[in-house]
């Protein structure tokens, strides 16, 4: 909680406040929707510390996380996902 009288967007959480400017997802036009969603899950996989947050970021279940992870053959570790971009 802030210790001021004034809030600043910091003070948010994440969710709420909204990406900021070097947390903003880039797509390449033409990419297929497959595609697009792995860019985006590859993304949050980077930014969160584990899967729980990123498949609460992304208003998914832990399941279906992991199932899509599966699915599009990204990297389980955080480890493997920093290396490969």
């Amino acid at each position: 909680m802030a210790e001021r009288d004034i809030l600043d967007l910091d003070d948010l959480p994440p969710n709420i406040r909204g990406a900021r400017r070097d947390q903003e997802i880039k797509l390449s036009v033409g990419l297929t929707m497959e595609e697009a969603e792995k860019e985006i899950i590859r993304h949050y996989l980077e930014h969160f510390p584990t899967k729980k947050e990123v498949a609460k970021a992304l208003n998914i279940g832990l399941r279906t996380l992991y199932l899509k992870i599966k699915k599009l053959n990204l990297p389980s570790s955080k480890l493997v996902a920093k290396q490969e971009t």
